[in-house]
């Protein structure tokens, strides 16, 4: 037994510790909440996706009815973990999604639980190609395409930002809309090989300055890449004091 902020005795167990550590916080809430003066905030949705990933059925209609609220990021936390009987437990339970679900089943490279999702009614949109893209999921990013899932410019951009160069090379190859945006994400990322050929505008050598990539900003001047007085500011700001100097030297005001 162990007492929770109340004073009152709660049954703890050996197999459902989390779960005695659960009625205690809980118990602790409610304890506030008779303090007129203040500590009325809401319950936060943690609570809910960490019972959701212990897949307890239990737990999870506890929680509900104790109004732990939730909100379509357990859904979407779940489907990033690729376990479709848990996905299947919270909407059982009503729990709200979006596109956000796809998307993350998506990012961690689940078709099958992606296509459940969308089967039953879930939203499916391009950012699931976006999410694939940024999570190095070319599988998953040539069965939207193939699918005729949409994308659009944030595809190549996520897939820039995080380096993988076989997701945007594909996505391109395939048609897929690039900009000066995703330029500016290779640069931020640190990523030179991605940076050639990418269209640029000033914006490539202020996000290689605000992450201190003196090497990609050097290569991008070199090559003609425009910059303005944002690209000094951002590496002021950040601290990287070489890539301060290298660009006043080299006529950054």
């Amino acid at each position: 037994m162990v007492k929770d902020g109340n004073g009152s005795l709660v049954q703890a167990t050996s197999t459902d510790f989390f779960y005695s550590i659960t009625f205690c916080n809980d118990a602790r809430a409610d304890y506030w909440h008779h303090d007129k003066s203040a500590h009325k905030s809401p319950l936060p949705n943690q609570v809910c996706t960490t019972l959701a990933k212990l897949g307890k059925r239990a737990m999870i209609r506890w929680a509900r009815d104790k109004g732990y609220p939730w909100d379509s990021s357990v859904c979407a936390d779940v489907a990033r973990s690729g376990n479709l009987e848990l996905l299947r437990l919270v909407r059982d339970y009503g729990c709200p999604w979006g596109a956000s679900t796809t998307a993350m089943a998506a990012q961690g490279g689940h078709i099958a639980c992606m296509l459940w999702a969308h089967g039953q009614g879930c939203p499916l949109d391009e950012t699931a190609c976006a999410m694939a893209a940024a999570g190095g999921q070319v599988d998953v990013l040539v069965f939207l395409y193939s699918g005729g899932f949409p994308w659009d410019e944030t595809t190549c951009t996520m897939a820039a930002r995080y380096g993988h160069f076989l997701e945007l090379e594909y996505a391109h190859d395939q048609g897929c809309p690039w900009d000066a945006a995703t330029c500016a994400a290779a640069a931020e990322g640190g990523y030179l090989e991605i940076l050639m050929g990418s269209p640029w505008d000033e914006r490539t050598c202020a996000m290689a300055a605000s992450c201190g990539h003196l090497r990609v900003l050097q290569w991008a001047r070199a090559h003609g890449c425009p910059w303005d007085k944002t690209t000094l500011q951002m590496a002021e700001d950040s601290g990287h004091l070489e890539v301060v100097q290298w660009a006043r030297d080299n006529g950054c005001q």
